[in-house]
């Protein structure tokens, strides 16, 4: 069904079952890694995006965390891409978004960082 509708191609990975338990956002500005929030869905459902309905908390930066950053970060740098926004789920990359990465306000309310302030020092300098 979705090959029909999408003949183009489809992409499909793995259900991990993690999602509802250790889904985080992390932040990352001109290559570095800035910040790092849990997305909790809410009650019934499993995607802790916050556009639907997910909550942001704070949480550790893992081990994993560090190392998909630093794995990222040449990629990043190398194509100029000053502001992404990474989607872990336990210890696997499971998105790169850099046209809408959301949460940049987030660490702010969480943390006291204001990443804005980040980004825009980052471009200017």
């Amino acid at each position: 069904m979705m090959c029909a509708r999408y003949p183009f191609g489809v992409i499909a990975q793995e259900f991990l079952p993690a999602v509802t338990t250790d889904d985080r956002r992390l932040l990352m500005i001109n290559g570095q890694l800035k910040a790092v929030f849990k997305r909790t869905p809410k009650s019934g459902t499993i995607r802790g995006n916050m556009a639907v309905g997910g909550t942001a908390e704070p949480c550790d930066v893992s081990a994993a965390d560090h190392m998909i950053a630093e794995r990222l970060a040449p990629f990043l740098i190398e194509h100029g891409i000053m502001l992404a926004g990474i989607d872990a789920v336990g210890d696997r990359l499971i998105e790169v978004n850099i046209t809408s990465p959301t949460g940049l306000r987030v660490p702010e309310r969480l943390y006291g960082q204001n990443l804005a302030k980040d980004f825009w020092d980052a471009v200017t300098n």
